[in-house]
């Protein structure tokens, strides 16, 4: 049998969120390459982070290093990737 991956066998959850210096969508995606946008946007609808992503001016394409994210966003984005959402 394939061995997994270790992004697909293991979940890492920190009180402060970890995410990445790229995009939103790239950050939700993390882990999956096979996630299309459809995937993407679902996802980002389960964890509650669909409508505050939508409203910033570039949206999924948002730079996290460039956005002013709260705490709570923060969460939310970082724990997407991390879930079998996308």
């Amino acid at each position: 049998p394939e061995t997994p991956t270790l992004t697909a066998t293991h979940r890492l959850c920190c009180v402060e969120p970890v995410l990445f210096s790229c995009s939103i969508k790239e950050n939700i995606a993390y882990g999956n390459d096979d996630a299309t946008e459809a995937d993407i946007v679902a996802a980002s609808k389960v964890a509650n982070a669909f409508d505050f992503v939508s409203r910033l001016p570039a949206g999924f394409e948002t730079e996290i290093t460039n956005a002013q994210l709260s705490g709570g966003q923060k969460q939310r984005t970082s724990l997407l990737p991390h879930s079998n959402i996308v």
